[in-house]
């Protein structure tokens, strides 16, 4: 058990560091994927 907890300390903070920066990408998000998605598949269209 204590090696569970000790994996646990090592692995909890780089989860929560990799969460916020998750969320700070998805606040950072522009829209110009329309674009490229217009752009790549714009002609398979029905």
């Amino acid at each position: 058990m204590d090696e569970f907890r000790r994996a646990k300390a090592k692995v909890r903070p780089v989860v929560e560091q990799l969460m916020e920066e998750a969320v700070l990408a998805a606040e950072n998000l522009n829209n110009d994927d329309d674009d490229q998605t217009e752009t790549l598949f714009g002609d398979v269209r029905e």
